[in-house]
């Protein structure tokens, strides 16, 4: 009587197995059941209550709503609050604008990955359908006049689901890679590489003296202040003075077996890769060098120290270089 009465127990237990709240479901049907949202619930017990949201969209259910669907059906929910919720999701494949972007390049005839072109896709949002469908998005009723302006229309179709036809329409045009500023630089302060970016701007239009790689600027000092997102030009950089006048230097002269090296004084201002002219007080001589770093030049091949002496003004002598 006693094993009789334990079995009749447990499976009194079973019968009545308390209902679980799942906090995430992910649906792939157009209906949301509430099996969907409590885990333990019997197939006798199971209906269906209301719509899914859209493909690839969500809707939250509260505790009050939950505890309420819980009554209705009268489900033995003892961790029923107000606090809890559960979000629903309509699980969806979507077809991303680059991946758009990437099919009207292979449909256009244009290479998969350059910066001479570029797409201006008119308003288009992704496209959303059922993941069970594995059919990959194609384009039809192609037209495309790149004589003239440019300008694309096509159907972006997926097979058997018509529904899921959607217009695109747009134009390619030619770019070039500019350099780009990240952020502000004020006038005066040294463009680094950190400042830079390398982007696609339309040609036409752009200043014949627009830059295309970092080098062409980094070092450089902006002559104004320079904004974010401008084109750098070649007019708005000057060449940051690395030798003041009158500066002490190091004077360089090397060669594939040697190197030596003296200390001077600066005759003039220079920029890297400036000539300038320097003097070394104690030969006595006028050196002629290049700018290779601050306070520093290396020697021109070639070049012929002037002695001091017999010029009392050297720089009335030889000009400026």
């Amino acid at each position: 009587m006693y094993k009789f009465f334990v079995a009749c127990l447990c499976f009194f237990v079973f019968e009545t197995q308390a209902a679980t709240l799942r906090s995430h479901v992910i649906l792939h049907g157009e209906k949301v059941h509430l099996s969907d949202i409590f885990d333990g619930i019997d197939k006798e017990q199971d209906t269906e209550l209301g719509d899914a949201p859209e493909l690839g969209q969500s809707y939250v259910v509260s505790g009050t709503q939950l505890t309420a669907i819980a009554a209705q059906f009268n489900l033995d929910w003892p961790d029923a609050s107000p606090l809890v919720s559960t979000t629903i999701t309509r699980d969806a494949r979507i077809f991303s604008r680059e991946e758009i972007l990437a099919l009207l390049r292979t449909s256009l005839g244009l290479p998969a990955a350059s910066m001479d072109t570029q797409i201006e896709l008119n308003d288009t949002k992704p496209l959303v359908f059922p993941r069970e469908q594995t059919a990959q998005p194609y384009l039809k009723d192609v037209v495309y006049t790149p004589e003239s302006n440019g300008a694309f229309c096509a159907t972006l179709a997926l097979d058997q689901f018509p529904s899921f036809e959607f217009p695109l329409s747009g134009r390619v045009v030619h770019t070039r890679s500019v350099l780009v500023l990240r952020r502000q630089v004020l006038a005066g302060n040294p463009i680094q590489l950190d400042d830079l970016e390398i982007l696609a701007r339309r040609d036409t239009n752009l200043p014949a003296d627009i830059l295309h790689e970092s080098d062409e600027a980094v070092g450089f000092t902006a002559r104004t202040t320079l904004m974010v997102g401008q084109p750098l030009r070649a007019s708005q950089l000057v060449h940051p003075i690395l030798i003041e006048k009158n500066a002490p230097i190091v004077m360089s002269f090397v060669t594939p077996a040697m190197r030596v090296t003296a200390t001077g004084v600066a005759l003039e201002s220079g920029s890297r890769n400036e000539t300038i002219r320097a003097v070394n007080p104690s030969a006595h001589v006028i050196i002629v060098g290049r700018v290779v770093d601050r306070a520093q030049i290396e020697i021109l091949p070639g070049s012929t120290p002037i002695p001091m002496d017999q010029h009392t003004d050297p720089l009335n002598k030889f000009g400026r270089l």
